[in-house]
């Protein structure tokens, strides 16, 4: 996969994009459009990185599992990034 550790990802539209096997270590995620991108077996992609995007729905995480299911597993619902919900942290 390609190492895309510490870049910049901040509101890419990487929907329905494939980065499987991915370094995302560190990679700035705040506000990327990620709906329905596979993430199968990506390295380094903490759930604050993935609560930060903008949009997970229907893509697969790391694990193979789907957002939504992760998120009803942690007993939480549709979840939007801190720096969108309050404009004052943007």
């Amino acid at each position: 996969g390609a190492n895309l550790s510490y870049a910049d990802l901040s509101s890419a539209d990487l929907r329905w994009s494939y980065v499987v096997g991915a370094n995302l270590n560190k990679a700035d995620l705040i506000g990327a459009y990620l709906s329905g991108a596979y993430l199968i077996g990506a390295i380094g992609l903490t759930d604050e990185q993935m609560t930060s995007a903008w949009s997970l729905e229907g893509a697969t995480i790391p694990n193979g599992q789907k957002y939504e299911e992760r998120l009803k597993s942690k007993g939480r619902g549709s979840e939007r990034p801190a720096a969108l919900r309050n404009p004052a942290l943007r």
